[in-house]
């Protein structure tokens, strides 16, 4: 019985050629074999323009090159290294050309294909200094008619209740932290804030007179705060244009800026590799803020009462990593009757 090559046309509506002649041929009377007849002109024309042929014929082409392929793949020619033959097929992959995750750059030393990369990480740059400023906690409110005592030229009020105790829930959040020094200024808000923390970590606070609030001129000693309720067109101007000279008589956006920024860099040439901390005011920390983002001058402005903030400076750079926290705030369960 013939047999039917794997590559061979199928029986096909139109009596394709091996339709009525078989492919191998057949032994004659006499034993011998038979010449090979070939089908005749006018079934071979239909058998060409077939479509089913076509579809056959491409499918048993395919499967022709793959059993060439599979076969050259058991080859023990085939080895690391091995270049294929033209034409004979798709070239065979060695192992050193299969990528692995976290493969090195440099084929120095192969890595196992487990390996993992995590997302990164920040770290501060070498020599730089983590500074964390601090908002003073609440100060007592103003009573209209009255003002505050004045300390160089600025109100000086004391903490109320509620900002003595955010002053003892920065203490909460900070006291863990490996702070080598900490910096407060000549206003009593900022000594007491910070006291807290300086006394669990037996750190004398260091005064630094130009991290002291922004100068209001006409408005200091508590006025401020009355004219901001009243909505005073001055005060919406200052605003509007983001610019506390506004104020009669009050300090200049370049000149906040400028002793603020000189301040903090006099306190980072002085702990490089270190953390320090910085009791502050709100114009302060909008104004340092606003220097490190390159941003508009109030951007930051409005600073809670007791939050933090965070920023990795360098020579060259100044990276804000938090602003205004207040998670050691919020979260607490003790909470006074001021806040109920």
């Amino acid at each position: 019985m013939a047999t039917r090559s794997p590559c061979a046309p199928r029986r096909t509506c139109c009596g394709g050629p091996w339709a009525t002649t078989s492919r191998s041929p057949t032994p004659s009377s006499d034993g011998t074999r038979a010449a090979f007849r070939p089908p005749s002109t006018s079934t071979a024309r239909r058998w060409r323009s077939c479509p089913r042929r076509r579809a056959t014929s491409s499918s048993a082409r395919g499967r022709t090159r793959r059993c060439r392929w599979r076969a050259e793949a058991r080859s023990p020619e085939r080895h690391e290294g091995a270049t294929p033959t033209p034409g004979s097929g798709p070239p065979a992959l060695v192992p050193s050309a299969r990528p692995t995750r976290g493969a090195p750059l440099s084929d120095a030393e192969p890595q196992n294909e487990t390996a993992e990369i995590r997302q990164y990480r920040f770290t501060p740059p070498p020599g730089a200094t983590q500074l964390i400023l601090v908002r003073h906690g609440e100060s007592a409110p103003h009573v209209p008619g009255t003002r505050f005592e004045l300390v160089d030229g600025h109100g000086d009020p004391a903490l109320s209740e509620l900002g003595r105790w955010q002053a003892e829930r920065v203490g909460d959040r900070l006291v863990h932290e490996d702070i080598a020094a900490i910096y407060v200024t000549t206003l009593q808000r900022t000594h007491q804030t910070a006291a807290p923390l300086a006394t669990r970590l037996g750190i004398e606070p260091i005064v630094e007179p130009e991290l002291r609030e922004v100068f209001l001129g006409d408005w200091e000693g508590g006025l401020y705060r009355e004219r901001i309720a009243a909505r005073d067109p001055i005060a919406e101007t200052m605003f509007r244009e983001e610019r506390w000279d506004a104020i009669p008589g009050a300090e200049s956006n370049d000149a906040l800026r400028d002793r603020a920024v000189g301040a903090i860099e006099r306190i980072c040439a002085a702990h490089p590799d270190q953390q320090v901390v910085a009791v502050v005011h709100g114009g302060i920390i909008g104004a340092l803020l606003a220097h490190a983002a390159s941003s508009r001058p109030f951007a930051f402005t409005g600073a809670d009462n007791g939050s933090i903030h965070h920023l990795v400076i360098t020579e060259q750079r100044w990276i804000i990593r938090r602003y205004n926290d207040t998670g050691h705030l919020d979260s607490m369960s003790a909470v006074p009757s001021p806040l109920t």
